[in-house]
C-alpha cells in the first residue's frame, strides 16, 4: 500500500511538472495561450493585474509597455480645480482634456429654496500651449424681506479655441410664492468629442399646515423649502427653516430649526428658504466650481 501511494504521488508530480511548460485549455482542446478559456469566466474574488487590484473609477487599459494596467476610466492622471476666475494652459504632450463646470446655486426666499447649479461636461481635443479662460459662478443671494425675491446663481464657464464653451448654468432664484427652477446651457465647440449638459436640481417649495394646539389656539406650521441639491457628490443641500406660530395673532413663535449660516450644501447647491437667524428670508446658494483633468 505504501508503495502504491508513493507511485501515485510521483505520477501527480510528473503531470504538474509537464503542465508547467504547456498551455491549458478549458472548453477547448487546442489552447493558444498559457490559459485559454472557451466560455464565460466567473471571478468570485478580486481581479488583480501584476498583483494589483483596481480602485473605484479605474478600468483596464494597455500600457506603453504592452501590458494591461489599471488606469482612470478616462485615462486622466491630473486634476486642477478652480474656485475663482483664472486660465488653464495645456501642458506639453497633452492632446485631450476633460472639463467639468458647475454653476452656482440660486438664493432661497419665502416661497422655497433656490435651485442648484447646472453642470456642463466635455472631453475636448487640444494642443499644447492653448489657453482656456475660466469663470466661476458666484452664488445667488437669499431674499432679505418677506415679500422679496432672491437672486439667481451665476454660471461657471470654460471658453477656448474653436468656439469652445462649456457652461454650468446658475440655479434659479426663489420668490415669495415659488422655489427656484434649474437651467441648462448646451456645450458648444468644434473640438468637442464628448459632451453632456445637465440641469441642476430644483428648489423645494415652502409648505404650510394648520393644526389645533389647544382648545382655543390654532397654529400654522411652516416648513420652508430646501435648496436644490448640489450636482456633485455627496449631492448635499441646504435645509429650510421649520417653525410654528399662532394662526390668528401671528405670535408665540416656536422656532424648531433654522440654518445658522450659508455654509450648508456642496458646491453649486441652492440656498434654503427661511434663514431667519441672519435676518434674511432665505439663504444664499453655494459658489460654483470648475475642474479640468488631463
Amino acid at each position: 500500500m505504501k508503495n502504491q501511494c508513493i507511485s501515485f504521488c510521483a505520477s501527480l508530480l510528473l503531470c504538474a511538472t509537464c503542465a508547467m511548460g504547456q498551455q491549458v485549455g478549458v472548453g477547448t482542446s487546442s489552447p493558444t495561450e498559457r490559459l485559454d478559456v472557451n466560455g464565460n469566466v466567473n471571478v468570485r474574488g478580486q481581479l488583480k493585474i501584476n498583483g494589483q487590484g483596481g480602485q473605484p473609477g479605474q478600468v483596464l487599459q494597455m500600457g506603453a509597455n504592452g501590458l494591461q494596467q489599471w488606469t482612470s476610466a478616462f485615462g486622466y492622471k491630473n486634476r486642477r480645480e478652480f474656485f475663482s476666475a483664472g486660465t488653464f494652459t495645456v501642458p506639453a504632450g497633452v492632446r485631450e482634456i476633460m472639463i467639468d463646470a458647475v454653476g452656482a446655486g440660486g438664493g432661497g426666499a419665502k416661497g422655497g429654496g433656490g435651485a442648484g447649479g447646472g453642470r456642463g461636461i466635455a472631453v475636448v481635443k487640444v494642443a499644447p500651449g492653448q489657453v482656456f479662460n475660466i469663470t466661476v459662478g458666484l452664488p445667488g443671494a437669499g431674499s432679505t424681506t418677506e415679500l422679496g425675491f432672491a437672486q439667481s446663481g451665476f454660471p461657471s464657464a470654460v471658453t477656448g479655441p474653436a468656439g469652445l464653451q462649456v457652461t454650468g448654468e446658475g440655479g434659479g432664484q426663489a420668490s415669495t410664492d415659488n422655489p427656484g427652477e434649474p437651467f441648462l446651457r448646451p456645450v458648444e465647440g468644434d473640438s468637442v468629442i464628448y459632451m453632456q449638459a445637465m440641469f441642476g436640481q430644483p428648489g423645494e417649495p415652502t409648505i404650510e399646515t394648520f393644526q389645533q394646539r389647544t382648545a382655543t389656539e390654532y397654529i400654522t406650521v411652516r416648513q420652508y423649502g430646501n435648496g436644490g441639491a448640489s450636482p456633485l457628490p455627496p449631492y448635499s443641500q441646504q435645509k429650510g427653516a421649520y417653525f410654528a406660530f399662532n394662526t390668528v395673532t401671528l405670535l408665540n413663535l416656536r422656532l424648531v430649526y433654522s440654518p445658522s449660516s450659508d455654509s450648508y450644501g456642496n458646491w453649486g447647491s441652492g440656498g434654503a428658504g427661511g434663514n431667519t437667524r441672519n435676518g434674511q428670508w432665505g439663504s444664499s446658494g453655494q459658489r460654483g466650481m470648475v475642474a479640468i483633468m488631463w
